[in-house]
């Protein structure tokens, strides 16, 4: 099953331990957390471990004793026993959040402690990781740093179609992660912590007539596999998608390659020339590396006023509400409310020419859509919150 991307929501109860409620009262009050702001491995490492035990989640954890008996129960195998680290029976916060009695403070209670007291490593396949290294290997199996990590093209694929993925665990559930996958990606993420950059193209040269030192090279390369569309504004068109959509071998995926290893690379694709390399050397100068490698609804909004008549790319979004047509600047515009999950606070309209699709721009509501790209605008039509996508796809 395809997850959710790139931003998972879930929605979470409000347990005793957080408001005022009645004995057996439902724990459901729609209050929302982002699952990223949670560290799942290390809280589930902790949870299915043999550590999390009625005593110490009340008395030392401090969760409602409901709660934790919840826990304990819903954990515990058939002879009763809390087995090891090793013996999975949380997959996912949400399963967590299932358990009666806990909410939103109970699951960043947990959080807090697992981050601090939690299970020192975490095995899976076989592998065994720190708490760190399996934090920093979620993520990078999320971002662009999964082209550079070693694994093969198949358990590439696989992941980022599988993206977001939010724990170690899920990660080797995907079809062609196994032990040997696993242990490149332990290796990968050893040298990130270490402070070990990624290998990749440095070679100083000139390419069609623009110089670039090792130094500028290292980091062009790197703004190619790791730059938001919006942060490569400074390539023309047609240059920014074969920057973010392929690779040397031209094959366009319609989503982030990361596949550039060499800024020759990029140079010798049919339609870069001077102009492309030179807004490459400009663009990749006045970036800097920030941990995001995609545009989002949620940053779109934030950096709404400094992404005005700038390119985004939001490879995923969730249609919450469509408009009626209606008219700006001359031209009869199909809009939808984009959010980056069903939950999810922001919203952006995107919008097309009604011209250009009959009147039948968007196939309804609470549906997914791939591939929002276009220029972001100011806008003064209803509902759009003074800004709009102007989709170009």
């Amino acid at each position: 099953m395809r997850a959710l991307w790139p931003v998972v929501v879930l929605l979470v109860g409000c347990g005793p331990d957080s408001f005022a409620e009645l004995d057996g009262a439902g724990d459901d009050d729609g209050l929302e957390l982002v699952a990223g702001e949670l560290n799942a491995t290390s809280l589930l490492a902790f949870l299915n471990g043999p550590d999390a035990t009625l005593a110490v989640l009340t008395n030392d954890v401090r969760i409602d004793a409901r709660a934790a008996r919840g826990i304990v129960a819903a954990r515990a195998g058939a002879d009763g026993s809390l087995g090891t680290a090793d013996d999975v029976r949380f997959t996912s916060v949400a399963q967590v959040d299932a358990v009666a009695y806990v909410g939103a403070a109970t699951l960043v209670k947990l959080d807090a402690w697992a981050a601090t007291h939690g299970a020192a490593t975490v095995t899976v396949d076989g592998v065994r990781f720190t708490s760190a290294e399996a934090a920093l290997a979620v993520s990078v199996v999320n971002d662009s740093r999964l082209t550079s990590a070693g694994l093969s093209s198949t358990a590439v694929s696989n992941l980022i179609a599988g993206r977001p993925i939010s724990t170690l665990d899920a990660v080797a559930k995907v079809t062609g992660v196994g032990a040997s996958a696993l242990t490149a990606l332990r290796k990968y993420v050893q040298a990130q912590l270490s402070g070990v950059p990624a290998q990749v193209g440095c070679e100083a040269g000139s390419f069609d007539g623009v110089a670039f030192t090792k130094a500028e090279a290292c980091h062009a390369v790197e703004f190619l596999n790791r730059a938001r569309f919006s942060e490569m504004a400074a390539l023309p068109d047609a240059a920014r998608l074969i920057a973010y959509e392929t690779g040397p071998d031209g094959v366009y995926s319609a989503t982030r390659r990361s596949a550039w290893t060499s800024v020759a690379d990029f140079a010798n694709r049919p339609g870069i020339g001077a102009t492309a390399v030179n807004g490459l050397k400009t663009g990749a100068a006045a970036w800097t590396v920030n941990g995001a490698s995609a545009d989002t609804i949620a940053s779109t909004w934030a950096n709404r006023t400094a992404l005005v008549n700038l390119p985004v790319y939001v490879e995923k979004a969730y249609v919450t509400k469509t408009y009626p047509q209606t008219g700006e600047g001359g031209y009869l515009w199909e809009c939808a409310e984009l959010r980056d999950a069903p939950g999810a606070t922001n919203f952006v309209l995107g919008c097309r020419p009604a011209v250009v699709c009959g009147g039948s721009c968007w196939s309804g509501v609470n549906v997914w859509v791939s591939r929002v790209h276009g220029s972001f605008r100011r806008s003064t039509m209803p509902g759009s919150g003074g800004y709009r996508i102007s989709l170009s796809n």
